[in-house]
Formats: structure tokens, sequence, C-alpha cells
């Protein structure tokens, strides 16, 4: 066998890191060392005009509230739309299919299309509360962020 040198050569020789900032601090008997080091971040140009605002964890909190309450309802306008599409397409095949209009089945035809106008009102009414209800809740959650355009520098 012969005695082969097998050395490792990466690819990159070195890096350039920046010097660290390392500080002790003693207090009574323990020591903590803190070690910082600063890198250089480019920033995009698309956020170089950009800035934080700080707001309260309390707000956020008071608005996740708001938003959790709002998405455990019922979802009655959708059950409404349902019976009146359900009613109406049976009162309209009932007309389609010639039944005799001097029958009991005529009668079913217009209770089913009382029925898709009663539930087609209330689907338009429940809809209705529905998004005010959202708007009312958009404009408490603007009420409570703060405003970027009044916050500017």
């Amino acid at each position: 066998m012969t005695n082969q040198s097998n050395s490792f050569n990466p690819a990159i020789k070195y890096v350039s890191v920046p010097e660290a900032d390392v500080h002790i601090k003693e207090s009574g008997r323990d020591t903590t060392l803190t070690i910082e080091n600063s890198h250089p971040v480019k920033i995009p140009q698309n956020e170089l005009n950009d800035f934080r605002i700080a707001i309260r964890a309390s707000d956020i909190n008071e608005i996740r509230a708001w938003l959790n309450i709002r998405e455990s309802k019922f979802p009655w306008a959708e059950i409404m739309l349902a019976i009146a599409t359900t009613a109406f397409g049976l009162s309209i095949g009932g007309l389609i299919s010639g039944i005799n209009l001097r029958s009991w089945q005529s009668i079913m035809v217009v209770v089913f299309l009382l029925i898709a106008v009663g539930t087609g009102t209330a689907y338009c009414f429940i809809r209705k509360n529905s998004i005010i209800n959202m708007t009312q809740l958009a404009q408490q959650i603007l009420k409570k962020l703060p405003d970027p355009e009044k916050e500017k520098l």
C-alpha cells in the first residue's frame, strides 16, 4: 500500500465576517457572556421609503377577539338561498312539465313559488344585515389601528 496524502481543499478559502462586540457582565456568582455580531443588510428598493409603526398588543388582542366572534355564526343566509332556489326550481319544473293547472299539483307549484319568494326575501334581508355588520366591524378595526398617512415623519 502506498501512503497517499488525502487533503481536503474547500471551495471557499475564507469568509469575511465583521468583528463581534463581546461583553462580559458579572453579577454576583453568575457571569453572562454576550456576543453581538452585526452584518450589513441590503434593503429592497420597494421598501426604502417604508417605515414601521408600533401598535399595542392589547389592541391586537382586542381586534382578534372581534374577528373570532364574527367567524362562529351559523350561515342562515346560505340556508335561505338554498331553500329559495330549490323551491323556485320545483315550481318552474312543475310548470315546464305541463301539469294540469286544475289539479292539486298546481297548488304545490304555487306553494313552492311562495316559499321561494319568502325565503329569497329573507335571504336578501339577512345578507344585508351581515354586510352592514361587516362594514361596522371594518370601521371599528380602522379606528383602532394607527393610520400610516398620519404617522409619517
